[in-house]
């Protein structure tokens, strides 16, 4: 998330920015859920008013689309000569799976405000872009490309909100989340097989 130098002083005397808003929105999310987060609670943990912090957001989902841009942001983006299209198709989806796993809200979030707003943030396009890019060098038109970059961005986001196939949950047991990692594996493998599969 790129810095901004608008700073405000807190209740507390220390100053407040839209960084600290968001880092402080995140680690809240953490303890306590994205649905039980408000407002007034990260104002409390900020040691501002609430109104403080309307300075730099609208509302709620306002910060939760700043919070998840901030995770994006980490989205690693593979040159085109680290490797193949498909190799690095995966690589992006790796790299999405790797970003989200410890913040669980927000594949759910992304698809909720995309049904409601069909808008995406700034670093959902930087990411459909760059998938966009590396499947319209793969063959697909730009018709198909958005399609097969819709049938990509479901899966990657509905196995990370849905913990797996079979039932399996994200969570603190390593072997549960070993056996979800090697469910992720074996449908992006079958995805770019399928997408192998309708090349022109």
């Amino acid at each position: 998330m790129k810095s901004t130098s608008r700073e405000l002083a807190g209740d507390d005397g220390n100053d407040l920015n839209l960084d600290r808003v968001v880092s402080a929105a995140l680690q809240m999310i953490e303890r306590v859920g994205v649905d039980q987060m408000t407002m007034r609670m990260l104002a409390d943990h900020l040691g501002c008013s609430p109104m403080a912090t309307y300075r730099y957001v609208k509302s709620k989902d306002a910060l939760l689309e700043l919070a998840a841009d901030a995770v994006l942001s980490s989205v690693k983006i593979p040159q085109q000569s680290e490797g193949s299209w498909d190799e690095r198709l995966a690589m992006v989806s790796r790299s999405v799976w790797d970003e989200m796993w410890g913040h669980s809200w927000i594949p759910g979030f992304v698809i909720r405000r995309s049904q409601t707003t069909r808008a995406q943030s700034s670093q959902q396009r930087r990411i459909a872009q760059a998938v966009q890019e590396i499947l319209e060098e793969a063959g697909f038109g730009a018709a198909e490309g958005r399609t097969a970059f819709g049938f990509y961005w479901a899966f990657t986001t509905g196995m990370l909100l849905s913990g797996g196939i079979g039932g399996v949950s994200l969570g603190s047991d390593p072997t549960r989340n070993r056996r979800v990692k090697e469910t992720f594996k074996f449908g992006l493998d079958a995805m770019i097989a399928g997408l192998k599969s309708q090349l022109p």
